[in-house]
């Protein structure tokens, strides 16, 4: 059952006599207690704007309970948020500001602006700051899903802001709020027909203060915006002087996260065209200072870029000097396509590095540059201890490929066959398979160069089963051969192999296996578990 308070407030609120109001408002001035609270819910309930003035004009007096009751009405008090923000009151202007802060109210944008261009109201400039809070509300806003947005669809409220700040904006010669300029950038598109048509006209009243905004602004907004306007098809040149201008770091790091993100060739274009970026001469923005992550994104944005090839070297050897592994790695990378004896003197000491993503950076490179004497280097670190680095070295020493080395095996001499045979073994890794199958070619010459490889390299205990197919070869050259070779492989099965090759119809193929046969008695047994293994 209603207690007698209630229902003399239910009655209060249902009541169309204009009395009710005084009786409410007389009540409301209780500072608490259940007749204040009951008086605020009654005055909220009804639609009166005068009562609703009334409670906006005590609104820094009162608690979070009762500011939350104000805030959920706020569509009742509507009008008189409109009247309390043209009001000459101060207290009222300023306690109606924070409401329409709270609440997100749109609608009264254009009331704001409105009040921001009379440059002789005491309200102008905080109406303007409050028109720039808002568009930022409304940015974050536009950036959530559809989903986060359910009660309201932001784009609805930018376009009608929009509309109205671009109305202002052609009256901007008049009354100069910079506040109104940024907020238009936070909120419009980077192909906004208006914005490109200030930022293609020097002589515009809006170029200078919206230049100075994209030049300066932290907001990540205006930020993006910019960002995003490099990506378009045509850039204005304005924004890439903007661009090359800006020195913050929040800008630097946001500029590299879509250089990273946006792969589009309109990004390409315009990163090309910047031909200097003001920030690299900046002590406290050295490659080095980034995290490991962004120092890569430095890399690959500064190679992507204008940038004169000396400032882009310069950033490089020191981001190579005093970055991290991975920044450290790219930077090496990148010097690929640096020539001079300074860079191949950075080179080699990226080979020390002790990072061995570095050296193998810096081992890729070493052919290419021909720096004298880095061949026995590359040696080295073929037998290095990271296989990173060993495989860089590989791709350095890629032109030491069995294909290569048959291909120019007649034309070497005895010694350069030993040595770029030794190099052979260890670059290309599959050189006992195209062994094997030079092995089994169709042609004799191939075969019995391959037989000659084979013992040159070494290897014969791994080939032992292609030779003894060799032994029974049509060609008694290549069986002679076969028979020459196997004698470097002494085992039960070999001997007895040879021993059947000796009653061969050649006379020469018999030859061949006696002599092999005669020099087993020099060998021992092969017990080593490696050759064993591998002629199992």
């Amino acid at each position: 059952m209603k207690s007698p308070l209630e229902l003399t407030f239910e009655v209060l609120a249902n009541s169309r006599n204009e009395s009710a109001n005084e009786v409410l408002l007389t009540a409301f001035q209780w500072e608490n207690g259940p007749l204040f609270i009951e008086s605020l819910k009654t005055i909220l309930a009804r639609r009166n704007k005068e009562a609703h003035t009334a409670v906006l004009q005590r609104w820094h007096e009162l608690g979070e309970p009762e500011r939350q009751l104000i805030l959920k009405s706020h569509s009742r008090i509507s009008g008189a948020l409109r009247d309390a923000i043209l009001s000459e009151d101060s207290l009222l202007f300023t306690n109606a500001c924070q409401v329409v802060e709270h609440i997100e109210d749109y609608d009264l944008v254009p009331n704001l602006v409105a009040l921001s261009e009379h440059t002789t109201s005491p309200h102008a400039k905080e109406a303007a700051a409050l028109v720039l809070r808002l568009t930022e509300r409304l940015s974050a806003l536009l950036k959530k899903t559809k989903k986060q947005n359910e009660t309201r669809d932001p784009r609805v409220y930018r376009k009608s802001v929009l509309e109205c700040l671009k109305r202002s904006l052609e009256r901007y010669r008049y009354h100069k709020r910079p506040e109104l300029l940024e907020a238009f950038s936070q909120i419009c598109e980077s192909n906004d027909e208006f914005l490109l048509t200030i930022l293609d006209d020097p002589h515009h009243p809006c170029f200078k203060d919206m230049s100075h905004a994209f030049a300066s602004s932290a907001n990540s907004a205006v930020i993006d915006l910019l960002l995003k306007m490099l990506q378009g098809e045509k850039v204005p040149a304005t924004i890439l002087s903007i661009v090359s201008y800006r020195t913050d770091r929040k800008f630097i790091c946001r500029m590299l996260e879509y250089c990273d993100q946006a792969k589009s060739t309109p990004l390409s274009r315009s990163l090309k065209r910047l031909r200097s970026l003001s920030w690299l001469n900046v002590p406290s923005n050295r490659l080095s200072t980034f995290c490991e992550a962004d120092q890569v994104l430095c890399v690959h944005m500064l190679s992507a870029s204008g940038v004169s090839p000396d400032a882009v070297l310069d950033s490089l050897e020191e981001l190579l000097l005093a970055g991290e592994p991975a920044g450290r790695a790219a930077a090496c990378e990148a010097l690929a396509e640096f020539p001079g004896d300074h860079t191949n003197h950075l080179i080699l000491q990226a080979v020390y590095d002790t990072s061995p993503p570095v050296q193998a950076a810096a081992t890729r490179q070493l052919r290419d540059r021909h720096i004298p004497g880095t061949m026995p280097l590359l040696s080295d670190l073929l037998d290095g201890p990271h296989e990173e680095v060993r495989n860089a070295a590989r791709e350095a020493l890629a032109e030491f490929s069995f294909e290569n080395f048959v291909k120019n095996y007649d034309n070497l001499s005895e010694e350069a066959r030993q040595t770029t045979g030794s190099f052979v073994q260890r670059v290309d890794e599959e050189y006992l398979a195209l062994l094997k199958n030079e092995l089994s070619a169709q042609g004799v010459k191939p075969r019995l160069r391959a037989i000659e490889i084979a013992q040159l390299l070494e290897v014969v205990p791994f080939v032992v089963d292609d030779l003894l197919t060799l032994l029974t070869d049509n060609d008694h050259v290549v069986r002679a051969a076969a028979a020459e070779a196997l004698k470097y492989w002494p085992v039960p099965e070999v001997q007895a192999a040879l021993e059947i090759a000796a009653l061969d119809r050649s006379g020469t193929v018999q030859n061949a296996a006696r002599n092999s046969l005669a020099v087993f008695g020099s060998f021992e047994q092969p017990t080593s578990p490696d050759l064993v293994e591998a002629r199992q």
